[in-house]
């Protein structure tokens, strides 16, 4: 269609991840301190090295990725090119995919607030304790957790940025940040929602990355999606995934998806609460109704399409 057969003789030559990219020199080798002739295995793509290293590949299993970005994914054995998302095969079962959406509405939104509110920062337990001491529903505060807006591609209307609505005199930073874990395990819960497919519906959700240490959000998650959440032994799930695809490929198993099975076992579940649930979509009604008619305001529209990413 776009007459780009000129490009394939400028690209790299296709490899299987399972095969060894190169052997170590020994000048490398020297450098670096590792053996020479040591195998050298290139990770596939990260939001895949992550879905493996989460520990399941259960069509019915989700799979959550907390980082800058957020990243909400399944395995799916089919796709089709009207479904919203990306596609990615497998590296060892060729008819086995990953479906995925990637959203900026990650940590970057507690990072950014939590600079702003403190010169010196809580550690996650400590805020954790004091964020669900606020009620679901951050007293009637709202957030749009679209700091990054002329980036996001997970909205199929333009937003022009981040957005508190209903703030009071009474609100207080803990209110505000409440209203930011809230945010985001709702703009999860929406996302999973259209990657769900009713030939396997999700019974769990996988967090991993660097907000799987959080409990508010791993809890908020489940309340908001209706899923279980299960936090795995191991949070960092991409150099997990790797690791796992390279000692596959060096025959220390046969089937990378067990390997990180037997490796990422789960550690904590987080089990939905039918009450916090439809509060959850109540709060989530407004969430989409704050962004349509944001999305349909001149001002805002145009303020999303000139300020810079």
């Amino acid at each position: 269609i776009l007459d780009l057969d000129w490009v394939y003789p400028l690209l790299p030559p296709v490899c299987d991840p399972l095969q060894p990219r190169g052997y170590l020199t020994p000048h490398v080798a020297r450098i670096i301190g590792l053996p020479n002739g040591m195998p050298v295995y290139v990770g596939p793509f990260d939001v895949l090295a992550a879905a493996i290293g989460a520990g399941s590949n259960r069509a019915t299993s989700g799979i959550s990725v907390w980082g800058t970005a957020s990243i909400h994914q399944r395995w799916t054995d089919t796709f089709q090119a009207c479904e919203v998302g990306y596609w990615v095969s497998h590296p060892q079962k060729a008819h086995h995919g990953l479906r995925f959406i990637a959203t900026h509405a990650g940590m970057l939104n507690i990072d950014y607030w939590l600079q702003m509110f403190y010169d010196s920062c809580p550690r996650m337990d400590e805020l954790d304790r004091q964020l669900s001491a606020i009620p679901l529903g951050a007293r009637g505060l709202l957030y749009l957790p679209y700091l990054t807006a002329s980036r996001e591609r997970s909205e199929s209307v333009p937003v022009a940025g981040a957005s508190f609505v209903g703030i009071h005199a009474r609100h207080t930073k803990l209110d505000y940040l409440r209203a930011v874990f809230e945010g985001l395990a709702i703009q999860a819960a929406r996302l999973f929602r259209r990657l769900e497919d009713q030939r396997a519906p999700l019974t769990e959700v996988r967090i991993v990355g660097g907000g799987a240490r959080s409990d508010l959000l791993a809890q908020l998650l489940a309340d908001a999606t209706g899923r279980y959440v299960i936090r795995p032994k191991h949070a960092e799930a991409t150099l997990l995934g790797i690791t796992v695809v390279a000692l596959t490929g060096l025959g220390y198993a046969n089937d990378m998806d067990q390997l990180a099975g037997a490796i990422n076992i789960a550690r904590d579940t987080f089990s939905p609460s039918p009450q916090a649930h439809a509060q959850l979509c109540q709060i989530e009604r407004r969430f989409e109704t704050c962004v349509e008619l944001i999305s349909q305001d001149e001002w805002w529209s145009a303020s999303s399409a000139t300020t810079p990413g």
